[in-house]
């Protein structure tokens, strides 16, 4: 009885959640590759530190790997902004750097800071 009287009465609802959506789309289509890409650089590093225990990875050697990595992943890593030191039995690595994330209607400065500490063996 009523259904005749609702008709196209949902447009503007619809349109509204379709830009809801297309934005979100956008939005995850430009952040989670870069995400990908500083999470696969944390887990470098993680093993970088894990390896500093083996003769040839100096301090050095490991921060010219993370350097070397961030290069390939195309992130904005300084050598300067990586620290690589060694306590009585772990080592310690650090980072950090900002991203900028070309949000639609915005730009986000994103500043990645990472903090690893695994033990030498």
């Amino acid at each position: 009885m009523g259904v005749g009287r609702q008709c196209g009465r949902g447009t503007i609802g619809c349109l509204f959640g379709l830009a809801i959506l297309v934005f979100a789309v956008v939005t995850g289509i430009r952040v989670i590759p870069v995400k990908t890409k500083v999470m696969e650089l944390k887990r470098f590093a993680e093993m970088q530190a894990e390896q500093a225990s083996l003769p040839q990875h100096s301090d050095g050697y490991i921060v010219d790997q993370i350097f070397n990595k961030a290069r390939a992943l195309r992130l904005p890593l300084n050598k300067e902004n990586i620290r690589v030191r060694r306590d009585m039995g772990t080592c310690y690595v650090d980072y950090n750097f900002n991203v900028t994330l070309d949000i639609p209607l915005y730009k986000y400065n994103w500043q990645v800071v990472e903090h690893i500490e695994r033990p030498l063996f």
